[in-house]
């Protein structure tokens, strides 16, 4: 058995047991390559995401990516949460997100073109306890790019169709945001991002938030991920007061 076989057993077995849907590091956006044929990048950090009172660490935050041809990839996302809140705090698995990329428009290697992204949330986190919502989420994301120069500007266009869970009324959700991705030398880029998403609860906040970090490429096909990020609205409303993601990124 090959050794790229042999790694995929093994972190589909972890992901497996594990369960919910976050942003795909090292940002919130998401960006337009598509992974190379017959190839893998394993997504492995720490996200803390504080709001009010409530902090939720993802520890570890799992990704696993396979290109399944030139143009297009598929996707499978698993965290383990802490919920820490004033009142209470819970462990466990949050919900599965499985996912896939497929290239529009552009060179499949470059950041310049347009891309399409479908993820379905799987309600697998335990909702009585904070760590999931009870419901299958399904968002739809457009996802373009430019290279001018060396420099890079991400754009992203999603909607998401908010799923029932029991009598609490949710409505489905809009996210809108750019990106700028600039080099510092041959290995390390500067990240920084804008983003904008409605609340999924009638009359709820919408979300305004900005992030800022590095991406690292340490060795050949492994890279280092350092974003940092909060709301810019007023007293942080809408959240999130911080989002910290420490990660790791390996190609093979």
């Amino acid at each position: 058995m090959c050794n790229k076989t042999m790694w995929c057993i093994f972190v589909c077995s972890l992901m497996a047991s594990t369960h919910q849907a976050l942003a795909i590091p090292p940002l919130v956006s998401g960006d337009v390559p598509t992974a190379g044929k017959g190839t893998y990048e394993l997504f492995m950090g720490y996200l803390l995401e504080e709001k009010s009172a409530l902090k939720t660490h993802t520890l570890p935050f799992s990704e696993l990516v396979y290109g399944f041809s030139d143009r297009q990839e598929f996707t499978l996302e698993a965290p383990l949460l802490i919920r820490d809140g004033p009142a209470d705090s819970a462990l466990g698995f949050g919900e599965v997100v499985l996912g896939t990329k497929y290239r529009l428009l552009g060179n499949p290697r470059t950041d310049s073109g347009l891309s399409t992204s479908l993820e379905v949330k799987l309600p697998t986190g335990n909702r009585a306890r904070g760590l999931g919502s009870g419901a299958i989420d399904v968002d739809l994301r457009a996802r373009g790019g430019w290279e001018i120069g060396r420099e890079v500007v991400y754009l992203n266009l999603g909607h998401t169709w908010v799923g029932e869970n029991g009598n609490e009324r949710q409505e489905n959700t809009w996210f809108y945001s750019g990106v700028w991705d600039h080099p510092l030398n041959p290995k390390l880029r500067l990240l920084t991002e804008v983003y904008r998403k409605t609340s999924p609860d009638p009359g709820g906040p919408t979300r305004l938030a900005a992030t800022i970090g590095i991406k690292w490429l340490v060795w050949s096909q492994q890279q280092f991920h350092f974003p940092l990020g909060r709301s810019l609205r007023e007293h942080t409303e809408g959240g999130p007061n911080l989002r910290l993601y420490v990660g790791w990124r390996w190609d093979f």
